[in-house]
Protein backbone atom coordinates (compact mmCIF):
# COMPACT_ATOMS: atom_id res chain seq x y z
CA UNK A 1 0.00 0.00 0.00
CA UNK A 2 1.02 3.72 -0.97
CA UNK A 3 0.03 6.90 0.82
CA UNK A 4 0.70 9.66 -1.67
CA UNK A 5 0.23 13.25 -0.65
CA UNK A 6 0.41 16.10 -3.03
CA UNK A 7 1.15 20.12 -2.71
CA UNK A 8 1.11 22.45 -5.93
CA UNK A 9 1.88 26.07 -5.30
CA UNK A 10 1.40 29.39 -7.53
CA UNK A 11 5.33 30.84 -8.02
CA UNK A 12 4.58 33.41 -9.99
CA UNK A 13 6.33 34.58 -13.47
CA UNK A 14 10.50 33.68 -12.32
CA UNK A 15 11.74 30.16 -12.31
CA UNK A 16 14.50 31.38 -9.57
CA UNK A 17 11.48 31.75 -7.36
CA UNK A 18 10.09 28.56 -8.38
CA UNK A 19 13.51 26.28 -8.02
CA UNK A 20 14.00 28.03 -4.33
CA UNK A 21 10.61 26.98 -2.97
CA UNK A 22 11.31 23.29 -4.86
CA UNK A 23 14.83 23.29 -3.58
CA UNK A 24 13.35 23.41 0.00
CA UNK A 25 10.85 20.28 -0.07
CA UNK A 26 12.99 18.65 -2.43
CA UNK A 27 14.57 14.71 -0.75
CA UNK A 28 13.70 15.83 2.78
CA UNK A 29 13.71 12.34 4.70
CA UNK A 30 11.88 11.53 7.78
CA UNK A 31 11.22 7.77 9.47
CA UNK A 32 7.68 6.80 10.37
CA UNK A 33 6.58 5.28 13.77
CA UNK A 34 6.80 2.00 11.97
CA UNK A 35 10.33 2.30 11.09
CA UNK A 36 9.71 2.81 7.30
CA UNK A 37 11.81 5.58 5.59
CA UNK A 38 9.79 8.47 3.59
CA UNK A 39 11.13 10.93 1.14
CA UNK A 40 10.08 14.13 -0.39
CA UNK A 41 10.69 14.66 -3.90
CA UNK A 42 9.97 18.06 -5.74
CA UNK A 43 9.31 18.40 -9.27
CA UNK A 44 8.79 22.27 -11.20
CA UNK A 45 6.31 22.26 -14.20
CA UNK A 46 4.42 25.03 -16.09
CA UNK A 47 0.59 25.15 -16.18
CA UNK A 48 -1.30 25.52 -19.08
CA UNK A 49 -3.44 28.30 -18.04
Amino acid sequence: MAWVFSLSAECGIKQSEAKQFAQYFNEIFWTLSNGRHSQCRAEIFQDIE
